[in-house]
């Protein structure tokens, strides 16, 4: 060990914040006179190099903040010590407080150990970058191959697909191959290749669907494209694709979806969406312009070309992109509007998504001047956006939103907790009757469901998990199809005369009504104790998320504000779970109550979106929750970066 000269050494132990001298101060004070120059004398000589003498002649001061409990242990450890040298080895809390003050007062870095992963509540894809989704090479063009072969590579494009409706599927599969998915005149000469590879796939296990099934065969096909596209790293859309596809797994002879559909699907993908030009305000100091000179409306690409801030009342617009962009919601989004032929309007997606979370308009459709300046600051432009532009969108947009609810679905699947009960809701709908399936931990919307079979489809996927009805959609129709369905329910109203649900008892108090083979099983009595709370937080979610706050007034179409609706609830569930899911039960409506108020400066600039949030306990807990990293690749942001940071 080497020698360690201190000429002049002052000890003082301060009483802080109600910390009591215990039962003896004066031998408190002894211990901390005994201990501290041991340990003070073991440390230095650690930190110290031993290559020659060293000389500190300024005074130096450390402070070391500890318990009185630390300090009473760490006397009887080197107590003990004395007698057996062998338990001092391990560091105690007063030890590894000692060694920090010594190394920041002599100027020593600290490294600090890697922090442990911070769990999260549902599956994302693999970090690239700053950004949390999986981005595939550029050289596969367009966003659609892009998303494709991300999904691949994450193993769920399967599960998605099956998600998908019949008309996205050949929405889809036209994008990639063209309105007839015939070859092209002249393929190119690697298709016999190709076409043995596809055999090979299909022999693998690719499951093969009916012949009369043509929405299995499209899904199919774009699973066997991606899967060669990923190995061999070509582009989806080339020309041999097609020709060796319609060898093996040809379409234009199967069932079509309808000669009614048919012409319309064409229609949809000939035309370009014709939305109202949104008017951008010149930068508050133009350059100035020669005469007679005509100034077009900049497009989205250029909104942000002049730096310029705002200040929003509510910043938790902008806190639902680090959760969604942790799934991949922002780049199926991309895919999305790239089909829709509406990737220029994306700033309009975002002031609707803006409109989920901000304060209800008055009377059911006067927004406040502060929810329009918060909506647009998230769109990226300076102005309000008229109603109007919205309700177009929505109407363009809404029968393309499939893909985004198939996501958010799987993607909730995947992270629930197994055993967990789920909660089904109906929804007051003029038009016909719908439920929202909610998980009943967070009370995360996981679909908006208006058949039996895809609430099947999904049960079963969360299988053992329970399904409790609320009473307003326990109608016996319902009840009778989940149970044909093989669907284990729990309900809290008692069967009709032709039903024979088995009452749940738990003592003398009846906790509802079951299919269940088990109904004393412990498993279904504590699902059955949930029924309740269970039931308001998402009669609650429906009412702050889908009932007081519409995305779109007026508009004639709801598939835009459903989708919306899960989307937010979704993120800021996620915000919930991650911050408070240790100390109580979340919900997405905790969220808005805690967050609602939290305003901050925005400031745009030629690359960047800074968001400027006040500093405290909402922030901290927001930065360390990983919930303030900067994102890139925001589709209505036209490659800026959005960065948060706080001041």
């Amino acid at each position: 060990m080497a020698d360690v000269l201190i000429h002049r050494c002052t000890l003082r132990v301060v009483r802080r914040g109600g910390w009591n001298w215990g039962s003896s101060p004066k031998r408190l004070v002894e211990d901390v006179i005994r201990i501290f120059p041991l340990l003070l004398a073991k440390k230095l000589a650690e930190l110290m190099p031993d290559d020659g003498d060293h000389e500190i002649s300024a005074p130096l001061r450390i402070r070391v903040p500890v318990r009185l409990s630390d300090l009473e242990a760490e006397a009887r450890k080197q107590s003990s010590a004395v007698s057996s040298p062998s338990t001092a080895n391990a560091a105690s809390l007063f030890d590894k407080k000692l060694d920090s003050a010594l190394r920041s007062a002599l100027g020593i870095e600290i490294t600090p150990p890697p922090a442990p992963p911070r769990p999260q509540r549902f599956a994302t894809a693999p970090p690239d970058s700053e950004v949390a989704f999986t981005r595939p090479s550029r050289e596969y063009r367009g966003a659609l191959q892009r998303l494709l072969l991300a999904w691949q590579k994450q193993t769920v494009l399967e599960s998605r697909l099956a998600m998908f409706s019949s008309s996205v599927l050949e929405t889809w599969h036209r994008a990639l191959w063209g309105t007839s998915g015939l070859p092209p005149e002249s393929p190119a000469a690697n298709v016999p290749e190709l076409a043995a590879e596809i055999a090979t796939l299909l022999r693998a296990g690719i499951p093969s669907p009916p012949a009369e099934d043509r929405a299995g065969r499209l899904r199919q096909r774009i699973l066997v494209a991606a899967e060669i596209a990923a190995h061999r790293r070509i582009p989806m859309d080339n020309a041999s694709f097609a020709e060796a596809l319609n060898q093996l797994l040809p379409v234009d002879d199967l069932g079509t979806l309808g000669e009614a559909a048919r012409p319309q699907i064409d229609n949809e993908l000939a035309a370009e969406p014709q939305l109202t030009p949104v008017i951008i305000p010149m930068p508050r100091q133009p350059r100035a312009l020669p005469a007679q000179t005509e100034i077009p409306a900049p497009p989205p690409s250029r909104r942000l070309s002049s730096d310029w801030e705002v200040h929003v009342a509510c910043a938790l617009p902008f806190l639902l992109l680090a959760p969604l962009a942790r799934i991949g919601y922002l780049e199926t989004l991309a895919a999305v509007l790239e089909m829709a032929k509406l990737s220029r309007h994306a700033h309009l997606f975002a002031a609707t998504l803006a409109y989920k979370i901000l304060d209800p308009p008055e009377r059911g459709w006067r927004r406040s001047v502060a929810s329009q300046t918060a909506a647009a600051a998230l769109a990226g432009v300076p102005d309000p956006i008229a109603d109007e532009f919205l309700v177009d969108f929505a109407r363009q947009i809404g029968p393309h939103t499939g893909p985004l609810d198939a996501l958010l679905a799987d993607t909730l699947i995947r992270g629930h907790t197994l055993g967990k009960p789920l909660v089904l809701t109906r929804v007051a709908d003029e038009h016909n009757t719908s439920y929202l399936l909610t998980d009943a931990e967070g009370c995360f919307p996981i679909a908006w469901i208006t058949g039996i079979e895809p609430l099947t489809a999904i049960v079963r996927r969360l299988e053992p998990s329970l399904l409790l009805v609320s009473h307003e959609a326990a109608g016996p129709e319902l009840l009778g199809e989940l149970h044909a369905a093989g669907v284990r329910f729990i309900v809290d109203v008692p069967p009709t005369r032709n039903e024979s649900w088995s009452r749940i008892q738990q003592g003398t108090a009846t906790l509802g009504w079951t299919n269940h083979s088990s109904p004393s099983s412990e498993p279904l009595l504590r699902a059955a104790r949930e029924i309740e709370s269970a039931k308001e937080d998402a009669a609650a979610f429906q009412d702050s998320f889908l009932t007081a706050r519409p995305a779109i007034v007026r508009a004639a179409s709801q598939q835009l504000d459903r989708a919306l609706t899960l989307a937010a609830g979704v993120a800021v569930g996620t915000i919930a779970w991650e911050l408070w899911r240790e100390r109580a039960r979340t919900t997405p409506q905790l969220t808005l109550e805690r967050f609602g108020d939290l305003d901050a400066r925005v400031r745009f600039s030629y690359s960047s979106v800074v968001v400027r949030l006040a500093l405290g306990r909402r922030h901290r807990e927001l930065s360390d929750a990983g919930l303030l990293a900067p994102l890139a690749e925001i589709p209505w942001l036209a490659g800026r970066r959005l960065e948060f940071t706080g001041g």
